[in-house]
């Protein structure tokens, strides 16, 4: 996932922040070609949310998702 992200390490791409009870949270992605840009923020949205909601009992306020571009698959060489 991080390799897809263009980042080291997934840590780099994801803010959090925690007020208390609740937490918001910037995500930056990149989106593969062929794929919708808002489905796949949706989705994002969703299980951010859900894992965070989940596994910390923190009230989720937002995820905002930063698509930073799109990513296209690399061509596959032929023998020569």
């Amino acid at each position: 996932m991080a390799e897809l992200l263009g980042k080291k390490t997934l840590s780099r791409g994801i803010r959090l922040e925690v007020a208390e009870e609740n937490v918001t949270v910037d995500v930056n992605i990149l989106v593969k070609y062929g794929h919708t840009i808002p489905e796949v923020g949706r989705a994002v949205q969703e299980a951010v949310m859900s894992s965070i909601e989940a596994t910390s009992g923190l009230t989720v306020e937002a995820v905002n998702v930063n698509v930073g571009g799109v990513i296209f698959d690399k061509e596959t060489r032929k023998p020569q």
